[in-house]
């Protein structure tokens, strides 16, 4: 399930509270974790074309976004609204 971050509540908060499923381990995928679900995206068929958060931090107000129309990856300021896609186990 796609979520837009509340810019506000940040994305980290955000994973962090999913009860999917009725599971409450669910938290951001780092970089590399995001990348992996990028490449078996079209099999998973559950992702909004646009920019994910991951918790992998670039300096202190930057974070990795991952593009999932594009596949691109950029260092985007901590304040931008992006999707977020918690996961549990990778």
């Amino acid at each position: 399930m796609a979520m837009l971050a509340n810019c506000e509540t940040g994305a980290a908060n955000i994973a962090s509270a999913y009860n999917g499923g009725g599971k409450y381990d669910w938290f951001l995928p780092s970089a590399e974790e995001l990348n992996q679900l990028y490449k078996i995206r079209n099999a998973l068929g559950i992702f909004a074309s646009g920019n994910y958060w991951s918790s992998t931090e670039v300096a202190a107000n930057y974070g990795k976004a991952h593009a999932f129309n594009t596949g691109f990856v950029s260092f985007t300021l901590k304040k931008t609204c992006a999707h977020v896609r918690p996961i549990r186990a990778f």
